[in-house]
C-alpha cells in the first residue's frame, strides 16, 4: 500500500526491526544476521484514522512497545508471555497500558477474536476499561512513564535541556546543573564535573569556561588570580608558579615575572626587587642575591652593580 516508513527502532535482543509509517502501521520485521535479510512477522493497525507513527520506542525487558502518533497520542502495546510483537495467537494476547502499567480490560484479545478485516477497540472511563472488536480500532491517549534525562510536560515528555538534568522517573521538572558542573546536551541524567583548569561559577551551565593566563582554577568554580610572586603563563592552569630566583611577581594575576636589575635582588617570596646595601653588589640581572665586595674593593652606596677599585693607601 506503498506506506512511507516514518519511525524506526531495532531491537537487538531480539533481532527485531520495527517500523512505523504515516498511515498508522507497526511492522514488525525479523533480522537474519547469517544472510542479513528481513522477514515480516507482522503489522498492526494502531488507528483508523491513518496517523502518522512519529515514534516507536521499545522495552525488550518489560514485552512492552510505546508508539506515538502525529496528534501526540501515545499507544502502548503489551504482550503477554512474550518479549517481542509477536503474531497474535491464542497464548498472546494484546493488552492497552496506561500510566505505566498494564490495564484491567475485561477480556484478553486473541487472534481467534480477530478477523482478517477488524480490529480491537480499547476504551477507557474513570477506572473502567472495556474492549470490543470492530471493522476500525481506535485507542484512547495514553500517558507513558517520563524516564530520568527527561519530564512530564502536558500529555508527553521533554528532553531536559543543556544546562539541566532528571535523575528519576516522572519528574515534573529539571534541576540546574550545580556549581563547579555542566551538561552540554538534552536528556541528561545527571551533570559532569568541570575538567581541571576550567570553571562553571553559576549554575545551569552547558559548558565550562578555561581560565586565562594569570588565573588558575580554584574548586571548579571560580578562577582566582595568581598572588604576589606566583604566575600563570597558559589558559587553564590549576595553580600558580613561584617565580624563579632573581624575578618577581609585584601584582596580583600576573601572566611573567620580571627581573631585578643589576644591584638588586628578590624577595625571599618573589614580591618585589629589594636594593643591595653598602659593601655587597649584584652585576647581573635576575641575579639570585647580592655578593660581598671582593678584598681591594669597596661600595658604600645602596643597589651598586659593581664594586670600586680602593685608591692608593686604602685597603
Amino acid at each position: 500500500h506503498s506506506n512511507h516508513i516514518t519511525a524506526m527502532v531495532f531491537d537487538s535482543s531480539q533481532n527485531r526491526l520495527y517500523a512505523g509509517s504515516k498511515t498508522g502501521i507497526l511492522f514488525d520485521f525479523h533480522f537474519e544476521s547469517g544472510n542479513a535479510s528481513l522477514s515480516l512477522r507482522n503489522l498492526i493497525q494502531l488507528s483508523a484514522n491513518s496517523s502518522l507513527i512519529s515514534a516507536i520506542r521499545i522495552d525488550s525487558r518489560a514485552g512492552v512497545a510505546y508508539v506515538t502518533t502525529a496528534a501526540s497520542q501515545v499507544v502502548v502495546l503489551r504482550l503477554l508471555d512474550s518479549k517481542s510483537l509477536d503474531e497474535l495467537n491464542a497464548e498472546h494476547s494484546l493488552f492497552g497500558s496506561s500510566q505505566g502499567g498494564p490495564l484491567a480490560i475485561d477480556r484478553p484479545i486473541t487472534a481467534a477474536m480477530i478477523s482478517e478485516s477488524s480490529f480491537v477497540y480499547i476504551a477507557t472511563q474513570g477506572d473502567e476499561t472495556t474492549t470490543s472488536i470492530s471493522d476500525s480500532i481506535t485507542l484512547s491517549s495514553v500517558k507513558y512513564q517520563c524516564y530520568p534525562g527527561s519530564f512530564v510536560s502536558g500529555d508527553g515528555c521533554d528532553l531536559c535541556g543543556p544546562g539541566s538534568f532528571s535523575n528519576v522517573s516522572d519528574s515534573s521538572g529539571c534541576l540546574l546543573c550545580d556549581t563547579g558542573q555542566f551538561s552540554g546536551g538534552y536528556g541528561s541524567t545527571s551533570c559532569n564535573v568541570c575538567a581541571s583548569g576550567s570553571v562553571a561559577n553559576t549554575t545551569g551551565q552547558k559548558s565550562c569556561s578555561i581560565c586565562e593566563p594569570g588565573y588558575y582554577a580554584r574548586d571548579g568554580t571560580n578562577c582566582a588570580e595568581c598572588p604576589l610572586g606566583r604566575f600563570s603563563s597558559s589558559f587553564g592552569s590549576t595553580n600558580c608558579t613561584l617565580c624563579d630566583s632573581g624575578y618577581v611577581a609585584n601584582t596580583t594575576g600576573s601572566r611573567s615575572c620580571s627581573s631585578c636589575s643589576p644591584g638588586l635582588y628578590a624577595s625571599e617570596n618573589r614580591t618585589e626587587c629589594l636594593v643591595c646595601m653598602p659593601g655587597t653588589h649584584n652585576p647581573d640581572s635576575g641575579g639570585a642575591g647580592c655578593m660581598l665586595c671582593d678584598e681591594g674593593f669597596y661600595t658604600n652606596i645602596t643597589e651598586s652593580a659593581s664594586c670600586i677599585t680602593c685608591p692608593a693607601g686604602y685597603y
